[in-house]
């Protein structure tokens, strides 16, 4: 890589052959959200086996799923864990969710919205500002897991590999 160009991830599970399992979340409590997933049959190149694990994220500030299950067989689907570089990626996380959101709650059409009311609570934007104030952006790491049919992007403080022994999946 030259000097001038920038690293724009870092690769931290490489699972090429991998498989996705189970995904959960649990909303925030007591600033506690968590994501996790659990993955089999990653292969550990050091002693030459599969190993599962849990993948588990927390103090979730966003996360987006695109997945398309049309194009998202059985088999090998995952293909690794990386920490993306970059504030501007992490905004852009945000703002996008934060759009998703409203898009979301209109979409049974049984809201009264209004665009140009600032008070209406899916124009606010308190929280998202109120975040980004105290929260410190820096402090958050955007990780993306990707699979054979999209992948997860995932704004979490802190982010936790724990392999799984033999016989307790």
């Amino acid at each position: 890589m030259s000097k001038n160009k920038k690293q724009k991830s870092t690769l931290l599970l490489p699972c090429a052959d991998a498989h996705l399992f189970s995904a959960g979340y649990a909303p925030e409590f007591e600033q506690q959200s968590r994501l996790v997933f659990l993955l089999s049959e990653i292969w550990d190149e050091a002693r030459q086996k599969n190993i599962c694990a849990h993948l588990e994220f927390r103090r979730v500030a966003a996360f987006e799923a695109v997945l398309n299950v049309f194009d998202d067989g059985i088999g090998a689907d995952v293909g690794g864990l990386y920490e993306l570089k970059g504030k501007k990626r992490k905004r852009a996380l945000l703002e996008r969710v934060f759009v998703r959101r409203r898009e979301l709650w209109l979409l049974p059409g049984d809201y009264d919205y209004d665009p140009d009311d600032e008070w209406d609570v899916l124009n606010s934007r308190d929280d998202l500002e109120r975040f980004e104030r105290k929260k410190n952006l820096k402090k958050y790491r955007l990780f993306l897991l990707v699979k054979q049919g999209g992948g997860f992007l995932i704004l979490a403080r802190d982010m936790q590999i724990r392999e799984i022994p033999e016989g307790t999946e």
